[in-house]
This record gives C-alpha cells, sequence and structure tokens, in this order.
C-alpha cells in the first residue's frame, strides 16, 4: 500500500499569512486617503492651463485660482507656504511641494512626499 502524503498549510502558516494580509491592509487603508488628496492636487494643477480669461494671470492670481480650487476640493494638506509659482519665458511655473505624515500603529509613521510642477502659458 503506498502512503498518501498530506498536503496543505498548517495553522501556523495560515495565521502568518493572514497577518502579512492584515499588515498589508492596514497600510493601505492608511494611505489611500493621502494619494486621494494627492490626486485632488494635482487635478487641481492641471486645471490651471485651462483657465478661460482674457486677462492677464500674475503668480498672485495663480496662487489664488489653485487655493481656491483647493478648498472647492477639500485639499487640507497644502497650504500657500507649499505653492510657489515662478515666472518663465512662456508663462508660470507653479510647484507643489508638501509632505504627509500619517500615524500607522504606536510609533510608526509613513512620511509621503509630494512634489509636483506644473508650465501655464502667459495669456
Amino acid at each position: 500500500m503506498v502512503k498518501a502524503r498530506q498536503e496543505g498549510i498548517t495553522a501556523i502558516g495560515a495565521l502568518v499569512i493572514l497577518v502579512l494580509v492584515g499588515f498589508l491592509a492596514l497600510a493601505v487603508l492608511k494611505l489611500f486617503p493621502v494619494y486621494m488628496e494627492h490626486f485632488s492636487v494635482t487635478a487641481s494643477m492641471e486645471s490651471l492651463k485651462e483657465e478661460p480669461g482674457d486677462e492677464r494671470l500674475t503668480g498672485r492670481k495663480l496662487e489664488q485660482l489653485l487655493m481656491r480650487r483647493f478648498n472647492v476640493n477639500s485639499v487640507q494638506s497644502v497650504g500657500r507656504e507649499h505653492i510657489e509659482v515662478d515666472p518663465n519665458d512662456s508663462g508660470f511655473t507653479v510647484s507643489v511641494v508638501y509632505e504627509r505624515r500619517v500615524p500607522f500603529m504606536a510609533n510608526i509613521d509613513f512620511v509621503v512626499s509630494f512634489d509636483d510642477t506644473v508650465e501655464v502659458a502667459a495669456r
């Protein structure tokens, strides 16, 4: 008679896999809102390219438009201190540089840095 070989996962193996999946799920749940907010930041910045108007844009006006869009989109992590508007030959370069610190567990935090730039043509 041929001995049958047992196959499958042990209780300890299943527990280890369950802990890893739980750890990754918690990380995703903590970071998802950060990346959704960043999506709103980049969408707001891209919308500056299509800003209608026949008046001449200034750096100050671009900053105000961007802050208004952040307010509408509920962007809370970016303030005026994170926005830099620099004039160039073709218009303006708008940069937003910021970082988010998200508590994970105990004394462990996730730190996520963002650096986005968009070119806005002068009108």
